[in-house]
């Protein structure tokens, strides 16, 4: 058996004891979100590595199959890492900017005032 081959800690057992520091889910997810993009995008260099089988020579040796996983990883990286960038920002500044703007959270309250009863009640 081979060295790399066996890993000390599973890695469940250490992203969630990770996790448990992480309060927010917010953070939790952003933190994971990056995590998974940042080891997807490794996938196809460490398999370049290893293997010498890089994405352009898996392409022009013909061997599809090979290509077609580093190049899913590779856009499993990249669109995480751009969801992460675009889509969690804006979140964060919107909930800041209601945060900030009290007077912003009391027109939406007194907007919807069958939600803010909803809320109100108890189950």
């Amino acid at each position: 058996m081979e060295a790399y081959a066996i890993p000390l800690l599973p890695g469940w057992l250490l992203l969630s004891i990770a996790g448990l520091f992480w309060n927010d889910y917010q953070k939790l997810n952003r933190n994971y979100l990056l995590l998974g993009s940042g080891l997807g995008l490794l996938i196809p260099f460490v398999n370049g590595f290893v293997t010498r089988d890089w994405m352009w020579t898996t392409l022009s040796k013909g061997e599809y199959y090979v290509f077609s996983v580093d190049a899913s990883w590779l856009v499993i990286g990249i669109s995480g890492l751009l969801i992460c960038r675009y889509y969690l920002q804006k979140k964060e500044t919107v909930q800041k900017t209601l945060r900030n703007n009290e007077g912003l959270t009391d027109f939406i309250e007194e907007r919807t005032p069958i939600l803010h009863r909803i809320s109100e009640t108890k189950l």
